[in-house]
């Protein structure tokens, strides 16, 4: 597989929102959805430390 047809980083992704999903499944309300999925936004981008 060459460099460019590499796609770890969409599966890492893929399963740590897989995880997250886990979370999301006890939730009733839409409202709580969007918090946690928003939260969980600015986690992954600006908090959660970066293998790279």
């Amino acid at each position: 597989m060459s460099k460019r047809e590499n796609n770890n980083m969409v599966e890492r992704l893929q399963g740590t929102i897989r995880e997250r999903d886990k979370v999301l499944r006890g939730l009733k309300e839409v409202e709580d959805e969007s918090k946690v999925i928003d939260g969980f936004r600015i986690y992954y981008n600006f908090i959660r430390p970066h293998s790279a």
